[in-house]
């Protein structure tokens, strides 16, 4: 008896085992398969993909352009009393008129329409980026931001018009890196980032990133918090 007892309780055991294989399989083939169809989905968007390109013709022909103005600036950073980052940007961008300035048109070449989109500084460990029309505001309070956005739709063959004001004794360009990252997302949900050397007027293809990338490069307290470590670190 106990004999076929044993070989019921096997039989189950193994019916139950190969049940459980056979359910972990069928979950890991169709994982597989969805991430497969999903990089083939993510694929095709991308041939579809908004794309920005330097092009001066909107220069006297700007009935489709959407005007952005930023200020890109260097700014100290300090380690207060009570722990926290001060940021202080010089006082000569208040005043947009003392400083120089560029202007890039660029056109939407792209298969879609741009539904978000932001102006970025690429290296937020030695520069900033602000609203040139409230750059003033900012620095009296010490804030700073890494991004200014442009809150109105670019479609196929419209340009933004990106005016840049600097101060002269603070060069824009990195020999070998851009100082902007233009950020978007467009109608087909494709995120991507393009450096864009400003004097240079050179702007790199379009690279299809994750939102959070996107995200981390503005981002003021994540920035602050690596000027905390870093200060922290240098003050012990």
């Amino acid at each position: 008896m106990d004999f076929w007892n044993s070989n019921i309780v096997a039989t189950i055991t193994g019916a139950i085992v190969g049940g459980l294989i056979a359910i972990v399989a069928s979950i890991v083939t169709y994982r597989m398969q969805r991430k497969d169809a999903e990089k083939k989905e993510n694929r095709e968007n991308f041939k579809n993909k908004a794309e920005l390109s330097i092009n001066e013709w909107f220069k006297d022909n700007g009935d489709n352009t959407k005007e952005i103005y930023v200020s890109h600036c260097p700014y100290i950073a300090r380690l207060n009393n009570e722990g926290f980052i001060d940021t202080e940007i010089p006082k000569i961008y208040s005043n947009i008129e003392k400083l120089e300035r560029e202007i890039i048109y660029l056109e939407n070449i792209g298969k879609s329409d741009i539904n978000e989109l932001e102006i970025a500084i690429a290296d937020p460990k030695n520069a900033a980026i602000l609203n040139a029309k409230t750059a003033n505001d900012f620095i009296k309070k010490g804030l700073i931001s890494y991004g200014v956005k442009l809150d109105r739709k670019i479609r196929i063959g419209e340009a933004v018009e990106l005016i840049i004001y600097y101060d002269e004794k603070a060069p824009i360009d990195d020999v070998f890196s851009a100082s902007i990252e233009i950020y978007y997302r467009d109608s087909i949900n494709n995120v991507c980032a393009q450096p864009l050397f400003v004097k240079e007027r050179k702007i790199y293809e379009p690279r299809l990133i994750d939102y959070s990338e996107w995200h981390e490069q503005v981002n003021v307290d994540k920035n602050l918090e690596h000027w905390k470590r870093r200060l922290t670190e240098h003050k012990s």
